[in-house]
């Protein structure tokens, strides 16, 4: 678990109405991610199979060392979307238009690529989707079965969101999840 602290960030800075409605559709994308899937959904709350692997979600939060305890998936043909959670911090990750193994960059529309890091407590939501943010999430492999890659974004506050960070960069983050 990840201690207490708050990640390394940038000074605040204004932000547009195309960063709140970019912000705003990519966290309906988390949301609306985390419970919708495939006919045979995998994660934390699938217990059909209570020895079953639900993968691991890895990655330094401004430079603090973070592994999820609990990992929900959703299938998708054309998508990989994954979450890991723990009693801090949730991270979000979805490629929407996935085509197979490759580098798909934060900025680019098609595919739709987001990261999303939220605080759990509710004081913080910082996210990249299209235009908005820097970053980028590699699949190295994917099959029927299972997604594997690396992921990393500078992601800026989300508007509203109840804490003085302006940006949070999530790094060095690695995935083995099942699809």
């Amino acid at each position: 678990m990840v201690p207490s602290r708050t990640p390394s960030c940038r000074p605040c800075s204004p932000g547009g109405s195309r960063l709140s409605l970019a912000l705003a559709l990519g966290l309906g994308l988390v949301f609306a991610g985390a419970g919708c899937g495939s006919d045979s959904p995998s994660g934390p709350d699938d217990d059909s199979d209570p020895g079953a692997d639900h993968g691991t979600v890895t990655a330094l939060i401004g430079g603090m060392a973070w592994s999820a305890e609990e990992v929900t998936t959703t299938y998708f043909q054309d998508r990989i979307n994954f979450v890991g959670d723990d009693d801090e911090w949730r991270i979000s990750v979805q490629v929407r238009g996935f085509t197979g193994p490759g580098t798909y960059a934060l900025h680019d529309s098609d595919p739709i690529v987001t990261i999303h890091l939220i605080r759990r407590d509710g004081t913080g939501v910082w996210g990249g989707v299209s235009s908005i943010g820097t970053g980028q999430v590699t699949i190295t492999s994917a099959s029927a079965t299972r997604a594997v890659g690396t992921f990393s974004g500078v992601l800026p506050q989300s508007p509203g969101s109840h804490t003085a960070i302006d940006t949070v960069v999530v790094s060095n983050g690695v995935f083995d999840v099942p699809r």
